[in-house]
């Protein structure tokens, strides 16, 4: 039994039933939360990649506009976690791999052959792929860019 306070009434307090519901409570709200941390994580990963993608392709873009148009072709290059151009393609640091392929641009309505050959002498379009170096068969992001002679 409680003593009395300076009143006269006795001291209020939790039951032992109180308590436990409310533990019970708050242990159910946070293993929600602690369930959505794996969902959290996954996007982040995705939007760190595209973000370090977009990198990349900015990247490459910028060195084909500053070299010689007849140069332009197909190579793969090595990037690392933030989307630094790493010197070796084989490098086993390397976190993405960037492969970029050259191919005919199409402009509609172009019917002539003349034509055709004309705009491929001044106009290219690069498409460049971008995967996990670090993953074995992992998917591919292809970004295309047209380039055109100065």
């Amino acid at each position: 039994m409680l003593p009395p306070t300076s009143s006269g009434s006795r001291a209020k307090a939790f039951s032992l039933v109180e308590v436990t519901l409310a533990l019970g409570i708050i242990s159910v709200s946070l293993l929600s939360l602690i369930g959505l941390v794996p969902a959290g994580l996954g996007v982040l990963r995705e939007s760190m990649d595209q973000t370090v993608h977009a990198q990349i392709v900015q990247r490459i873009t910028a060195g084909l506009v500053s070299s010689d148009f007849a140069s332009l072709g197909n190579e793969t290059l090595a990037f690392d976690q933030e989307g630094q151009l790493m010197s070796n393609a084989g490098d086993s640091d390397a976190r993405y791999r960037a492969t970029i392929q050259e191919t005919n641009p199409s402009m509609p309505g172009l019917t002539s052959q003349e034509d055709v050959a004309q705009m491929q002498d001044h106009l290219k379009r690069i498409r460049i792929g971008i995967s996990r170096a670090n993953v074995p068969n992992a998917p591919v992001a292809w970004y295309a860019i047209q380039v055109a002679v100065r």
